[in-house]
């Protein structure tokens, strides 16, 4: 399972690292930043986990040209309210990717996001696998 992680903050990247490792059981592959030159990996990605703050003006999907078939999920950073985390699913959506689930939402600093990606993560984890697997039998050839 390919993980790649796609940070539009550096501050976010270390987050997104430890949010992905949950979900997954493992560190990421593959850690992006927009201003990162270069072409993603070779290999697209089976499982994305992309990070914003809720007041970012553009969402980090867009860094990323073919997401088609990748299980995305979805991390945003402050703010308050349901909808600071819409630009950033329909960003991941648009880049071809599969978002079965809820935005995370998490409060900046002081507070600590462990115990809500933990909470998170008990529950999605253990539908990572077959989700990941259902995405490869319907994605296109590379």
């Amino acid at each position: 399972m390919i993980t790649t992680v796609l940070a539009d903050d550096p501050g976010l990247a270390g987050l997104a690292t430890a949010f992905a490792t949950a979900l997954t059981g493992r560190a990421p592959d593959e850690v992006r930043q927009p201003w990162e030159a270069g072409a993603p990996g070779a290999v697209r990605p089976d499982v994305v986990v992309a990070a914003s703050r809720a007041d970012a003006g553009r969402p980090t999907a867009h860094v990323h040209p073919d997401l088609s078939g990748a299980l995305a999920f979805a991390l945003v950073v402050g703010g308050a309210g349901s909808t600071g985390g819409w630009p950033l699913v329909a960003a991941l959506v648009a880049a071809g990717a599969r978002c079965p689930a809820p935005v995370l939402h998490v409060a900046g600093p002081p507070q600590d996001p462990a115990a809500a990606i933990a909470c998170y993560c008990r529950y999605w984890r253990p539908a990572v696998t077959a989700l990941v697997a259902a995405g490869r039998d319907r994605r296109p050839a590379a």
